[in-house]
């Protein structure tokens, strides 16, 4: 489940990067964008979740 939550979450990350994207922008803008934009999505999503050995 986790695995699913993660690839999701990075899915819609990089889709709401990339819609946004200019023309000329540097790819490590948009890679940092990108790693903001997952962390938080990810974060607010499993937020409250444990994990058993």
């Amino acid at each position: 489940m986790a695995q699913h939550v993660a690839a999701y979450m990075a899915n819609e990350a990089a889709d709401q990067v990339l819609s946004r994207v200019q023309p000329g922008e540097m790819i490590a803008i948009l890679c940092r964008r990108f790693k903001v934009e997952y962390q938080q999505r990810l974060w607010e999503s499993v937020a409250g979740s444990q994990v058993s050995e």
